[in-house]
């Protein structure tokens, strides 16, 4: 009798933990809950079949690294983070990819639309050399820096203006050194985005939508 029960025991205690592991599986390494991930499945991905899943958001947001910042990330050398948010004034949410290498001291950062694919923001920094570098340039060499990496994310520089993000851009801007710039669409004030540039790589580390 008690080595039945025992079998028993064992069995349903297999099935549990086969249910929790296929369970679990599912959420590996995704920093979302799953309240967040339940509203994301119930007003996303059954309204929109062109949604952005989590996989074609990585392969985005590696694919966008490579073209823009000529970066090949590989997923076996570094850690990553995924998260899963819902922006509070819209019902969209944005899929946060963080990858990071400890041993050289470099992160890779990309947030994307799970509704279009939308790269709304993508950066890389070295915490080794971020105290080191003031990554500053002068305003007038900003356009043709930035230039080829807005062509990356299809985005053409002609449609917008663009000043300092520094409250001094009024002053004699042309002779003054700056790090990062903020652009305005022309034909809508609600289009904004924000680029960090590095002097020292004569590149942008950085691009954020407001």
């Amino acid at each position: 009798m008690k080595k039945g029960l025992i079998i028993i025991s064992i069995s349903i205690s297999a099935i549990f933990l086969s249910g929790c592991s296929n369970y679990l599986n599912i959420y590996e390494d995704k920093l979302y809950s799953e309240k967040i991930f339940e509203e994301y499945k119930e007003n996303s991905v059954e309204k929109n079949s062109g949604i952005f899943t989590r996989e074609k958001a990585i392969e985005k947001a590696i694919n966008i690294f490579d073209k823009a910042f000529n970066v090949k990330i590989d997923r076996n050398e570094m850690s990553e983070f995924i998260s899963l948010r819902k922006k509070s004034s819209e019902n969209t949410f944005i899929w946060s990819i963080v990858w990071y290498s400890k041993k050289i001291k470099l992160s890779y950062n990309c947030e994307v639309d799970s509704n279009d694919g939308k790269i709304l923001a993508i950066n890389k920094s070295n915490s080794g050399e971020a105290l080191k570098n003031k990554r500053e340039i002068y305003y007038d060499e900003a356009e043709d820096i930035v230039t080829p990496f807005l062509l990356e994310l299809n985005i053409d520089i002609n449609d917008y203006y663009f000043k300092p993000s520094k409250n001094d851009y009024l002053t004699d801007s042309s002779q003054k050194l700056y790090s990062s710039f903020i652009f305005y669409n022309n034909d809508s004030n609600n289009e904004e985005f924000y680029v960090v540039v590095d002097s020292e790589e004569n590149k942008v580390i950085s691009y954020k939508v407001k």
